[in-house]
């Protein structure tokens, strides 16, 4: 669909800061960065600009000849909750909250003197993050949620260097989402406010205060992603909004000025094929001169940098500077956020055996004209397809009959055949399985068990289309995908290996769909691996009050409106179907803190596994939410490791 331009704000909402926060940050030429020791905002002069190499260990080096811009009063106000420069560098701005009552002060100062330029005390507000604009005149700050409302965007505005009293810009409604960070010019404010019918996206100009109309669209089921960024071409700025869902089917791009809010067609094209632009991308990222976009063929990616240029009838025109072909059994990630002025963009590739290798892709149309970056690849990917570990492949279809996906690993080490696999599976929330190195695979292929990443729908390896087949009333598809990914593996490795085991993990919705086909299949696996397990679709969705229920309703559908959905989910919600027969063992993992998953529903699964013979070896992470489900301690990898090792042959 076509996004739509609105003028009116009043009704924006707001709820969480998913803004990435920066430790360092490049404003003329100086470094700043925060010392979290000492409560200090600190800046480093650079000696060379064309230095881009300067990184966080060399900050370190320097960290000596640094000094303060500014210090806050240690004794009154001791705890700094943000701060934050203005993109000239001229102004800071700390927020710091008093020990003794419940008053938060925000100071602007003057960044050479230090001096004071005008301050406001906040009493009984929560801050949580606060943005400065350019003349220090302006100071925007989100707040959390509390009882009554969800997360707001305030701004104060200093009126003849006199702070005025907090303007509400986006209040918060229950249900709503909003991010809200600096652009990647760092001159303005892009705030995301996301509703369960609409996103809309607006710049707040921290030059001017100036807020700009904003673009709305519809929201739905599929997984799509945003990029939306400030873009400056030829002196006049433009609104860069990229709907983009991984797949051929593509969605929209469009830029809007700034000046006067009219909508303009972006003009792009991929080598002259129309159905490979920047709608089919998984990951957008805008620099500035340059735009850098990871374009999915199935498995393999290619990573293309365009140039931008004014068209001169009002629009952009893109053009491909440099493609990097990256194939199915690489895993890339952007190493960093791209700054504004850097001429490269860093890429860190990895693959089941091989442990992560750095890109150095640049972005400078002559280094693009004159450097092909697939050169760098030349003695970069054979280690990517084997390394001492073993050898990778993969599979985007495992046969004829069958819509499941596959990437191995096996042991190159020794000429015996494999005594097992680990199994890995997920599918849902149209996310994709890393292809990326695991200390843990690593230590599985030098104990002779292979490593199998399966590719089943509900994931994100082959778009939207593909995700949504295995959603609400297709999710027995996703299951039967795993089923038969296993099959495979398992009718492989007897083959070769009458004692070959089976072993299957899954984390969060992953272990709903390692749980759901152990008991439509209890013979086929010889152990099951689950982490903070989604155990039972059935009670989480059928409970409102659950964290995640409402959200959940879009993957799975709403049991509680939808009949046909309830018997659905009540047919493969793992607690209410364990079969009356012995079940694999188990090892499960969960976080005591877990905000997402409910971890009464996974202990009644161990005491209805137990009921069958099964044997569980239970792991609870003190302190650990549900973010811990794949950062992992490492003494969890270990009993994992343990537990896989005493099982076989």
């Amino acid at each position: 669909m076509k996004p739509t331009l609105i003028s009116q704000f009043e009704n924006l909402a707001a709820l969480t800061n998913t803004a990435a926060q920066t430790k360092w940050a490049r404003h003329g030429e100086w470094w700043y960065y925060s010392d979290s020791a000492t409560g200090l905002l600190m800046r480093v002069p650079i000696s060379d600009p064309d230095d881009w190499d300067l990184d966080e260990h060399n900050m370190q080096r320097l960290r000596p000849s640094a000094h303060p811009v500014f210090h806050h009063n240690q004794t009154e106000y001791s705890e700094v909750i943000s701060q934050d420069i203005s993109r000239d560098g001229n102004y800071t701005c700390s927020a710091t909250r008093s020990p003794s009552d419940d008053i938060i002060r925000l100071d602007v100062r003057e960044a050479k003197s230090q001096r004071i330029v005008f301050s406001k005390s906040l009493r009984g507000w929560m801050l949580d993050r606060i943005y400065l604009s350019k003349n220090g005149e302006g100071i925007y700050f989100t707040c959390p949620s509390s009882s009554h409302h969800s997360k707001s965007l305030w701004a104060i505005i200093a009126d003849s260097r006199k702070a005025q009293h907090p303007i509400c810009l986006f209040a918060g409604h229950s249900g709503d989402n909003l991010s809200v960070s600096r652009t990647t010019s760092q001159r303005f404010l892009k705030v995301i406010h996301t509703s369960s019918s609409r996103r809309v996206f607006t710049l707040i100009d921290l030059d001017t205060t100036q807020i700009h109309s904003g673009i709305e669209v519809a929201t739905g089921l599929a997984s799509k992603h945003y990029t939306f960024e400030h873009l400056e071409c030829e002196g006049i700025d433009f609104a860069f909004l990229i709907e983009h869902s991984g797949a051929a089917s593509g969605g929209y791009l469009s830029s809007f000025r700034l000046n006067d809010g009219r909508a303009i067609g972006v003009r792009c094209s991929f080598n002259g094929e129309a159905n490979r632009s920047l709608t089919c991308a998984t990951s957008v990222y805008l620099g500035k001169e340059s735009l850098v976009a990871f374009l999915p063929d199935g498995l393999s990616v290619d990573v293309v940098v365009f140039s931008y240029t004014y068209c001169g009838n009002g629009g952009i025109t893109l053009e491909v500077r440099s493609t990097l072909h990256l194939p199915s059994h690489v895993n890339s990630a952007l190493m960093r956020p791209m700054d504004w002025w850097q001429p490269y963009v860093d890429i860190a590739i990895s693959s089941l055996v091989a442990p992560p290798e750095l890109l150095r892709i640049p972005l400078n149309r002559r280094l693009c004209n004159r450097q092909s970056p697939s050169s760098y690849l030349f003695d970069v990917l054979p280690k990517m397809k084997e390394s001492r570990y073993g050898v990778v492949r993969t599979l985007s279809r495992l046969d004829g009959n069958s819509s499941a996906g596959l990437t191995m690993a096996s042991s190159s080490a020794s000429m015996q055949p494999a005594k097992g696999c680990l199994v890995v599976g997920y599918g849902a929330y149209g996310r994709s399985l890393p292809r990326s190195f695991n200390p843990l695979y690593a230590m599985m292929l030098e104990r002779g068990v292979d490593i199998a990443l399966a590719h089943v729908r509900g994931g994100g390896e082959f778009g939207v289309e593909w995700h949504q087949q295995g959603t609400r009333l297709h999710k027995l598809d996703s299951i039967g995908d795993f089923l038969d990914v296993c099959e495979y593996i398992k009718t492989n490795g007897t083959s070769l290996n009458p004692d070959y085991k089976l072993f299957a993990l899954g984390a969060s919705a992953g272990g709903l769909l390692v749980a759901a086909a152990a008991n439509m299949s209890p013979d086929l696996f010889d152990s099951l691996i689950l982490v903070a397990p989604f155990v039972s679709p059935l009670r989480a969705l059928m409970d409102p009050d659950e964290p995640l229920t409402i959200t959940d309703w879009k993957e799975y559908g709403n049991p509680i409106s939808d009949l046909n959905i309830r018997k659905y989910i009540a047919g493969y919600s793992p607690l209410e179907n364990v079969p009356p027969v012995r079940m694999p063992d188990a090892f499960l993992a969960l976080n005591e803190l877990d905000n997402k998953v409910n971890n009464r529903h996974a202990l009644e699964w161990v005491d209805r596994m137990r009921e069958t013979g099964s044997h569980i070896e239970l792991e609870i992470r003190p302190g650990a939410d549900h973010a811990g489900t794949w950062s992992g301690a490492t003494s969890s990898q270990i009993r994992i490791l343990e537990w896989i090792t005493k099982r076989l042959p």
